[in-house]
């Protein structure tokens, strides 16, 4: 899926490379700059956080997990919801079960 703002390209099973367009995405300088300090913030809030997001001049790139099936047959359709995945679930290519006490 391409457009001004996104790009989304599938990388693997169940996992998508999104390229965000920070010009599109704020084009007041002001909100920039904010968006600019809290990335940083953002970066080391997790040791994870720097293997998945990267920055390209004017791009932030990261992976992502979903998976949607394309194949349809009589069956009805059952849909699967799940969180937003986890640092260490991205980085590592696999979906893995969040345990609360």
């Amino acid at each position: 899926m391409k457009d001004g703002l996104l790009i989304v390209k599938d990388v693997g099973p169940g996992i998508q490379e999104v390229t965000l367009n920070l010009e599109a995405l704020y084009s007041d300088e002001n909100e920039r700059n904010q968006f600019e300090k809290r990335f940083v913030e953002f970066l080391n809030s997790d040791c994870l956080h720097s293997e998945i997001f990267k920055r390209r001049d004017n791009t932030v790139i990261y992976r992502t997990e979903s998976i949607v099936p394309k194949k349809q047959d009589d069956r009805p359709p059952l849909l699967l919801v799940f969180g937003n995945p986890a640092s260490h679930s991205v980085a590592s290519g696999m979906f893995f079960l969040f345990r609360k006490k």
